[in-house]
């Protein structure tokens, strides 16, 4: 019932949209925070563990230093690693190891630092280089940096970003201590940038794969919970076409029988006109007339009960043939024809010199359009006009526009709802009145032949309805 019923895939596919675009919105955030998260806890990390190293390489190096700007003899021994400014670097051994007295200090191996992404540097009052450890690579990018400032970053290449922290260092080989210069820290992001940078492929791979399952499972769970509704519905259909096939019988008895009574009694009065004393004055003799009115009345809504329970529920397929649009028109024009000049109505018919042919039932594309010029008619006040326009391209369309009151903004979407009927549908021009299942008919007959009506109305303008259904094959 789900699948193949357009009133309920319509709110079914609102409920599923509605709950995976608030499970997207949702994924989003909590991605967007855990990725914030994460790039906040490890830029913490690496500041805590450059502060802890550089209170460690304070620690070692400050007795080594003497005039502002000047090192002891002695840091090359025990800080083997370091590249002395104007003095050859030192070349490591053939496993990656140099021999370094750094280890009695209870500093780490500068070896593992290097590795590690680590680069120090040991800078005079002027922000010149002392001393550095780490590739010349970065040397441009860190020369640039203020040594004042104690937080940094800078981008030593593409893709490769550092944290850089400074400290003053006070040289103790002068009474009192003095400025000597300054340590300088920095750690390379490249690791944490490609650890990011899976996390980025994650999030923009995983979230649509996260709304599309929640989107199917939103659709499943809808249907679950439409189901009883759709049940109930389709049982409230299906009784609607019971009563009306039961009704059928009993009603065409009663017209029947109505009618031979209305034959006998104008039979009676045409035969002996003087005998209208069989007649008691008292018997009202427009009984018989009002009674056969409203039986033609149900006797068309019970036809059209079972037409559009047949036409929604698919029961009996629609035989098609190859239809003429031009000459249906043309025949529709003259059955209207007595109709549009009693109603004192300018009605035009607007054909192309080609014939349009479509594949469609004609009895049912006849009644569509009856039903649709019938409606234009009812709507139309005297000495008004009825245009009905026949185009093509890739479809054929049939428009039907009135000069009547129009429809309000409200009620447009309501119809072509069974039974839904507007204000003026109540004091009907049409004898017979409006049983409210007209429109929801020619939409039941165009969306079998896989097109559609469209309306666009605006009080005091009029209405106008298009219908598109697809071109025969040449």
């Amino acid at each position: 019932m789900l699948n193949r019923s357009s009133l309920f895939n319509r709110p079914r596919f609102k409920l599923a949209g509605a709950y995976a675009g608030a499970m997207g919105v949702l994924l989003s955030v909590l991605g967007i925070a855990l990725h914030e998260a994460i790039a906040n806890s490890a830029d913490e990390i690496i500041e805590r563990e450059l502060k802890t190293l550089s209170a460690v390489l304070e620690g070692a190096i400050t007795p080594l230093l003497l005039q502002p700007g000047q090192l002891s003899p002695s840091i090359t021994q025990a800080f083997p690693e370091f590249c002395l400014t104007g003095t050859p670097c030192p070349e490591q051994s053939a496993n990656n190891e140099i021999p370094s007295a750094s280890m009695l200090v209870a500093v780490p191996p500068f070896t593992s630092l290097q590795e590690e992404g680590y680069h120090i540097r040991l800078l005079d009052l002027a922000g010149a280089p002392v001393a550095t450890l780490g590739s010349d690579q970065h040397k441009h990018s860190f020369d640039a940096l203020p040594p004042e400032v104690t937080w940094q970053f800078t981008q030593a290449g593409w893709g490769d970003r550092h944290r850089v922290y400074s400290l003053p260092l006070m040289s103790q080989a002068t009474v009192p201590s003095q400025p000597w210069g300054y340590l300088q820290v920095g750690c390379s992001y490249q690791a944490l940038e490609k650890y990011m940078h899976l996390l980025h492929w994650l999030l923009l791979v995983g979230l649509p794969l996260g709304i599309g399952i929640v989107g199917l499972t939103a659709w499943w769970l809808s249907g679950m919970a439409m189901r009883p509704i759709a049940e109930s519905y389709e049982r409230i259909e299906q009784f609607t076409a019971d009563v009306a096939h039961e009704l059928r019988t009993p009603l065409s008895a009663m017209r029947a029988t109505a009618e031979a009574e209305l034959s006998q009694q104008q039979l009676a009065l045409s035969n002996r006109p003087s005998s209208a004393e069989m007649f008691p004055a008292h018997s009202d003799s427009s009984v018989l007339p009002k009674l056969h009115r409203q039986i033609l009345r149900l006797s068309k809504l019970v036809q059209d009960l079972l037409l559009l329970s047949r036409l929604e529920h698919d029961r009996q397929p629609l035989i098609q043939e190859q239809v003429h649009l031009n000459e249906l028109l043309d025949d529709l024009e003259e059955e209207f024809a007595p109709l549009i000049l009693a109603s004192q109505l300018d009605f035009k018919l607007l054909l192309p010199s080609e014939n349009i042919a479509i594949q469609a039932n004609p009895d049912a594309l006849y009644r569509l359009f009856i039903n649709l010029i019938s409606n234009a008619i009812q709507h139309t006040p005297l000495r008004g006009s009825i245009i009905v326009t026949l185009t093509a391209d890739s479809m054929a369309r049939v428009t039907v526009q009135d000069s009547g009151s129009g429809i309000e903004p409200a009620m447009q979407k309501r119809i072509f709802t069974r039974f839904y009927r507007v204000e003026s549908d109540r004091s009907p021009k049409v004898q017979g009145g409006s049983t409210g299942l007209g429109l929801a008919i020619a939409q039941a007959i165009a969306q079998q032949h896989n097109g559609n009506i469209q309306l666009t109305s605006s009080l005091g303008q009029g209405s106008c309805f298009t219908v598109s259904l697809p071109r025969a094959r040449s």
